[in-house]
């Protein structure tokens, strides 16, 4: 049961597994020291082999998850992980801070993100806590070892250290201490033992711990937490009151019909909680999702029966994180614990703006983007945008269709090598690409030169730093668009500013336009002249939103080079993969290869990718930044494969793990018909 139970949570939620293993070992030392007594070293160490021996079988059996996780991890969130053992020595809160957290309705918006653990497992739990620690019939042991359980799990997400290792090393991008389930496991294994020999608890100590109870919810009040409303504080007074006096009454009258009430109040108390917090949170409101599926889900669900290829398809707005994902849709923007991290790297370098590790679409791409990522549509509320045609109209939206539309894979006389030098702005990242892809040495963008530039209320000092005066601080840039006919315009702030508060907010002709810099916005603005109303004059705003002294290199105003542009898109679309099918790990197309040369996809490089040509197996570049192989003169099938790293491994030890359980269970057996058949004999 042990192995199966360990195993299954694993396999269920790697997250949660990692947690539960951690807290299995803490729990093994608990419940042998409050089951085991009169045992020589021998025998605890025969014991502590056997829990050993039982854990490792479940994670060999779990291995068919934790390997391939632990590969992608390490090239994703898991990568780079730092920290320090002075950490040991800081902690997240104060321990007096928690106490509110045992209050229904304890939550709000920024306790999602750096706020304390949720540990709410209802008044009722810990008014059992208490009884348990009052009982006479519990042992002293029980009582210091349950104790200590307890404020062992406080300690520990009080530690800065340790609190890291739980999250396994790696700070948590919201919902902060995941593993507090586990203390509301223990207040709940402690409460179950509270409830047992009630007898054994007297009136008077009820009333004692009432007052105390009383007490301490007075203090919470009195300390004004952000976190908890005054109300939730008043009702718990009154619930715990309620508690108490039914407990009371059971042990005088000894009905069940005092149960019964407490249950039902215990329900309401839950309800209301539930209630409070969904009043509390309004990190993603429902009613938007639950539209934006269902617009969406129809919007793309008609553009796949229009055309049922495979093809990227991207959206000027995004709902939120992972829209690809819940519109079902194959798009750029993309957020997950384990996606490579030089993935994420790459379009942070090229100019998609991101949020923490989300890169998204709408206003970091350009039109070198979109044709060397083979955009071929793009959902838009406008019916013209720079270098698409209309299709055709979807519900509110407009399905427009790439001017220069490539495939995720095509013939290319170089390739896009893996980029070294980290300095290259975005403009300079795209030319690069593009050249390696042609042969050529043009550029993609041309430079609109300010007409001049302003600095209002702005302290400078060494090394371009700039730091505001006031909240009046900005630089204003005024440029001339009357000889320039593109219709999109890429701004672009070189800095080697990063802070989780953004450094800037824009203001497009004295209109705001977005924050920029920080862990918000890092890459290029695409603003759009016709939705900005932008004719022959445009004045850039760019307002201080910190206090810090912000590092700005450069500042560049871009607009795209048609004529090159299409020069080099003549050459790339000659030779292109097609009839392309995608299913479960296997991507499949066809190409007429002309000329000798590379064929360069889209998909970014990983060794778990195969390659093969006409059915044999060929080798990828490896220094190239997506997957890249020489392919000869001549029609021929391409197919890409994708074997998960590890899975191989894993899938070998969870075999041997269900093995050695089968056996482990055949031989138990064995054993206990023998012990009966000589118990039997005697």
């Amino acid at each position: 049961l042990y192995i199966i139970a360990l195993s299954l949570a694993i396999i269920s939620n790697f997250y949660v597994g990692f947690s539960i293993c951690i807290f299995v070992a803490i729990y093994y030392i608990y419940f042998y020291i409050l089951n085991y007594k009169k045992k020589n070293i021998k025998e605890i160490v025969k014991d502590l082999i056997i829990f050993a021996v039982y854990s490792i079988i479940a994670l060999m059996i779990a291995s068919i998850i934790i390997i391939p996780v632990y590969f992608m991890l390490i090239n994703g969130k898991g990568s780079n992980l730092i920290f320090s053992i002075n950490d040991f020595k800081e902690s997240n809160f104060e321990y007096i801070e928690i106490l509110g957290k045992l209050l229904p309705g304890a939550i709000n918006n920024n306790e999602i993100f750096y706020g304390l653990p949720n540990i709410y497992s209802g008044l009722l739990t810990i008014f059992l806590v208490e009884i348990f620690f009052i009982n006479k019939k519990v042992t002293v042991k029980e009582k210091i070892c349950s104790l200590a359980m307890v404020f062992l799990m406080i300690f520990m997400m009080h530690n800065k250290l340790i609190n890291l290792i739980w999250h396994g090393l790696k700070e948590p991008t919201g919902f902060p201490y995941r593993y507090s389930f586990i203390f509301s496991f223990i207040v709940l294994m402690i409460a179950a033992k509270g409830v047992k020999n009630v007898k054994n608890i007297s009136i008077k100590q009820i009333i004692i711990l009432g007052i105390f109870n009383f007490l301490v919810l007075i203090y919470i009040l009195t300390k004004k937490y952000e976190y908890i409303e005054n109300s939730s504080i008043y009702l718990s007074m009154i619930l715990m009151f309620f508690y108490e006096l039914m407990y009371i009454l059971y042990i005088k009258k000894e009905k069940k019909v005092f149960i019964i009430a407490i249950s039902i109040v215990f329900g309401l108390e839950l309800l209301y909680n539930y209630c409070i917090t969904y009043k509390n949170i309004d990190y993603l409101e429902r009613t938007p999702y639950v539209e934006s599926v269902k617009e969406y889900g129809q919007v793309f669900k008609e553009i796949k029966e229009f055309d049922n290829s495979f093809y990227r398809i991207e959206k000027k707005t995004n709902f939120y994180l992972n829209d690809s994902l819940l519109f079902n849709y194959n798009g750029i923007g993309h957020s997950s614990s384990t996606f490579d991290s030089k993935v994420t790297n790459l379009l942070k370098q090229i100019g998609f703006n991101y949020y923490l590790d989300w890169p998204s679409y709408g206003t970091g791409n350009t039109l070198v983007t979109d044709m060397i990522f083979g955009i071929k549509y793009k959902l838009s509320k406008n019916e013209i945008e720079e270098n698409y045609s209309f299709v055709r109209e979807i519900g509110n939206y407009k399905l427009l269709k790439n001017n220069n539309e490539l495939s995720i894979g095509y013939m290319t006389k170089g390739y896009i090598e893996q980029t070294k030098d980290e300095n290259e702005t975005p403009f300079e990242m795209q030319d690069r690409f593009i050249n390696q892809l042609t042969d050529e040495e043009d550029e993609y963008f041309i430079d609109v030169k300010e007409e001049n530039m302003k600095f209002v209320e702005i302290d400078k000092s060494e090394n371009n730093n700039f730091k505001q005066k006031n909240e009046n601080s900005y630089i204003e840039l005024n440029y001339n668009l009357k000889n320039i006919e593109n219709r999109n315009i890429y701004f672009y702030i070189k800095s080697s500013y990063y802070s989780d508060k953004a450094a800037f907010k824009i203001y497009i002709n004295d209109n705001y336009y977005d924050l920029y810099l920080g862990s918000n916005k890092m890459g290029v603005l695409n603003i759009n002249r016709d939705e900005w109303n932008i004719k022959e004059k445009l004045n850039i705003k760019i307002y201080f939103n910190t206090q810090e002294a912000v590092n700005i290199e450069q500042i560049d105003l871009k607009v795209i080079d048609y004529d090159n542009l299409q020069k080099a898109y003549s050459v790339l679309q000659k030779n292109q993969l097609e009839n392309l099918n995608y299913k479960n790990n296997k991507l499949t197309g066809k190409i007429n290869v002309q000329e000798s040369g590379y064929l360069s996809t889209t998909i970014p490089y990983e060794e778990e990718w195969n390659v093969y040509v006409d059915g044999r197996e060929v080798e990828k570049e490896k220094d190239a930044e997506f997957i890249v192989v020489k392919v000869d003169s001549g029609y021929h099938k391409i197919e890409l494969k994708y074997r998960n790293k590890g899975l191989k491994q894993g899938f070998i030890l969870f075999i041997i793990g269900i093995v050695i359980l089968i056996i482990i269970n055949v031989l138990i057996k064995k054993r206990r018909k023998y012990l009966l058949l000589k118990k039997s004999e005697i």
